[in-house]
């Protein structure tokens, strides 16, 4: 167990050290959400509902992120990640 611990940390380790030399800030993803906005102009509200990626710093834990997303983009977001998961499972098998 302690041995698969390490290994998965040190991938971890690996694959943030590969994106920041990509020139990306990694993050973790911590939850997915269902956001409402309230955008009031001069006498009235508009309320907008979206999906959001919630996101951490694996830096500083402290520090979140929202990413919103429209609900054609959450669609093809969603769609990718199934087809990139089974990818994955079919080369780790």
């Amino acid at each position: 167990m302690q041995k698969a611990h390490r290994l998965k940390r040190l991938v971890e380790e690996r694959t943030r050290q590969a994106f920041s030399e990509k020139g990306f800030q990694p993050l973790d993803l911590t939850n997915v959400t269902v956001s409402k906005l309230d955008i009031h102009i001069k006498d009235s509200c508009a309320h907008v509902t979206f999906p959001a990626l919630i996101c951490e710093s694996p830096d500083n834990p402290e520090q979140k992120f929202m990413i919103p997303l429209s609900p054609e983009k959450t669609s093809a977001v969603a769609t990718a990640l199934i087809a990139s998961a089974e990818q994955v499972k079919k080369e780790t098998e």
